[in-house]
């Protein structure tokens, strides 16, 4: 795949599937959400922000076409239930970048 070597690439996915694991176990993630987080990650490179002039940055939202991407070259179907999943955490995850409370967070979904 564009020039990659196989093994290369086994390699780089092993290497996820152990750091997700890690994760998972580190930060408590109930196996329900698992699905959701794993969208939401493979998303993780695919923001949208726009250069405010005194206040910095301001975050707009996940490129869903690049979101698209990147879920179809893992192999993560989107169902409209994924969908909701993946939308909620971006509006929470906004909240947050755009400075404001993570007790706030709840509110932006």
């Amino acid at each position: 795949m564009l020039g990659i070597p196989a093994e290369m690439i086994e390699d780089t996915v092993t290497a996820l599937e152990t750091q997700k694991q890690q994760n998972a176990e580190a930060f408590g993630v109930w196996p329900e959400n698992g699905p959701a987080l794993d969208r939401f990650l493979a998303c993780a490179t695919q923001w949208r922000a726009a250069a405010a002039t005194l206040s910095g940055i301001v975050w707009i939202g996940l490129d869903y076409a690049g979101c698209g991407v990147a879920l179809d070259r893992l192999g993560l179907a989107m169902t409209p239930a994924a969908w909701s999943d993946l939308q909620q955490m971006e509006a929470a995850a906004l909240q947050v970048m755009n400075g404001g409370s993570p007790d706030d967070a709840g509110d932006a979904a």
